[in-house]
């Protein structure tokens, strides 16, 4: 049983046999990932998760290495990796991105920042 404060989220292939009942009791919005694109999870990254230590040239820094390598790092998973459950490349993306802004959490604590001189 699932307590007060958990939360399901099921993420489908696509809908195409799911009647509108099912799409509506569980209040689903399907959008093809094609259409998407990962664009979007990189903003809201880059706008919420960067450090507040950070100046405008660090965090162009960031996005500029963000274009540079996401689109790389999607076509290596994609002829490479051998992935147990397929996931759509917006996972892939916000996973980096999570990595990524995991590691510069450090870099949010004023001290820790200037210890490191000029970066």
């Amino acid at each position: 049983a699932m307590s007060d404060n958990m939360r399901t989220i099921i993420e489908p292939m696509d809908v195409e046999v799911a009647s509108p009942a099912t799409i509506s009791r569980n209040g689903m919005v399907y959008f093809e990932p094609h259409l998407m694109g990962y664009s979007s999870l990189v903003s809201t990254a880059l706008a919420s998760r960067m450090p507040e230590t950070f100046d405008a040239s660090e965090r162009q820094e960031v996005s500029t290495m963000l274009n540079f390598l996401l689109p790389p790092l999607i076509a290596y998973v994609k002829k490479n990796a051998q992935e147990v459950s397929p996931a759509q490349e917006q996972n892939v993306v916000q996973t980096c991105l999570t990595l990524i802004m995991d590691h510069l959490d450090r870099y949010k604590v004023l001290d820790t920042y200037v210890s490191l001189g000029n970066k």
